[in-house]
């Protein structure tokens, strides 16, 4: 089966929020990567369930996963968030840019903390 892994802000705690609850899953299997997008070879070892609750009444199962890797030790990471396609709007654009720079300096300090030291952002254009 596939699914997605989120962070928690917990470097002992992943997520699986679209496990239903009807899966065939338990404490102790093994997260491997699936090898889609290339990135990583299929079958690295991820992370080991902790937690599966299961409610009849509920679509989707609580389940939790531990990381194999370390990290809070991470040299480095991959953020990845959506930003929905804008308009031009000539009136706007300077508040915009404005707010877009606000959010990038937010999500420095929040990674900074999480790493333990200040990081330099590159952006491509």
């Amino acid at each position: 089966m596939r699914s997605i892994a989120v962070g928690t802000g917990d470097y002992e705690k992943l997520r699986l929020p679209y496990i239903t609850a009807d899966a065939d899953i338990k404490v102790a299997d093994l997260l491997v990567t699936s090898g889609l997008g290339g990135v990583y070879p299929p079958g690295y070892p991820v992370a080991a369930i902790t937690q599966v609750k299961r409610d009849p009444t509920q679509t989707f199962a609580l389940v939790e996963a531990k990381p194999l890797a370390r990290l809070n030790s991470a040299r480095e990471l991959v953020l990845i968030w959506f930003e929905p396609p804008t308009t031009l709007d000539l009136d706007q654009a300077p508040a915009k840019a404005r707010s877009k720079a606000k959010r990038a300096e937010q999500l420095q300090s929040v990674v900074s903390r999480f790493l333990g030291r200040s990081l330099k952002f590159l952006r491509g254009g």
